[in-house]
């Protein structure tokens, strides 16, 4: 005998081979002000640089891409972030007061810290010494944020880092009643994909508003006060490095150097060598001696055309 289906189980037989699937559920958050917005931009383009460095620093070119910027309560940041993380926390004293955190899941992190040790990945315990690896690696991110927000406030912002591996059930490190976070996809060639995020309390994100806001609402001086901001400019003293050469190694290499180790740089003998302000290349030289002190003599300006080339 030959059972037949009824109009309504054929109706439901039917949606459930054409039900939509559900979308990949985000993260729980609210929107940002326009305000905040402005301010977490800033932040972004210092996550993205820091995030491409950190991929340099490996050997493996990356990039942070499909960002997102959401505002989270503290139980918010616990349900996102609270098992399976590492967390840079970095506090902040000085000009600015506070917290910011970088955060990555463990997984993604032990794939980094396997290649910048040269080992497997399963290898990767997150003791001591795995975590101040991911430190030194992904640290200078926070670093070079705190020296951006330096020059907005125009004082050195002293920071202290620590590294935290966060498992189910512990308390988040960020003290913070509400935060913005700034997520994306990190890329790394050679190792995969993960997310990257950069956690701001509000309240630190509304002093940087303030302190970028402060006195912008005069009118505007044209050319004459231009040229007397410049001359204030001109008393400011800036750092200036000769970089005699470089190399790169493992950070197990680096750990194990001592005392009559030698490290052969990427320059012969008698190469030009560089002069460095803030990070930039702006002449080339040669050693000499000046009585008892080292000097430099400067046979070379590097022009504007070379230098855009090597910031690329």
């Amino acid at each position: 005998m030959t059972e037949t289906l009824s109009s309504d189980e054929l109706d439901a037989l039917l949606n459930d081979f054409t039900a939509t699937p559900e979308p990949k559920q985000k993260k729980a958050g609210a929107g940002l002000t326009s305000e905040q917005k402005e301010v977490a931009s800033v932040f972004e383009d210092s996550l993205k640089t820091g995030a491409g460095n950190m991929g340099m620093m490996i050997g493996a070119p990356s990039s942070l891409t499909s960002t997102e910027q959401i505002l989270f309560s503290g139980n918010d940041i616990s349900q996102s972030y609270g098992q399976e993380h590492i967390v840079i926390l970095m506090e902040m004293t000085g000009p600015l007061h506070g917290q910011l955190a970088l955060v990555l899941e463990s997984a993604d992190a032990a794939k980094i810290i396997a290649r910048a040790n040269g080992v497997d990945a399963s290898a990767v315990t997150f003791g001591p010494e795995d975590l101040s690896a991911f430190q030194e690696l992904a640290g200078p991110t926070l670093l070079g944020i705190a020296q951006m927000l330096s020059g907005k406030f125009g004082g050195q912002i002293h920071t202290e880092l620590t590294t935290h591996h966060i498992i189910s059930g512990q308390s988040f490190p960020l003290n913070a009643m509400a935060a913005i976070s700034i997520h994306g996809q990190l890329n790394l060639t050679d190792i995969g994909e993960g997310e990257l995020a950069l956690l701001i309390p509000t309240d630190v994100n509304d002093a940087v508003y303030q302190k970028i806001h402060a006195g912008s609402t005069g009118p505007a001086k044209g050319k004459k006060v231009e040229k007397g901001n410049l001359e204030l400019l001109m008393e400011v003293q800036m750092p200036l490095t000769v970089e005699l050469g470089r190399t790169r190694k493992y950070i197990k290499e680096i750990l194990g150097l001592g005392e009559g180790s030698i490290l052969e740089l990427d320059k012969n003998a008698g190469d030009a060598v560089d002069l460095m302000v803030n990070g930039k290349m702006i002449a080339r030289g040669e050693v000499v001696v000046i009585d008892e002190n080292f000097g430099v003599r400067v046979t070379e300006i590097v022009n504007p055309k070379e230098r855009l080339k090597m910031d690329r």
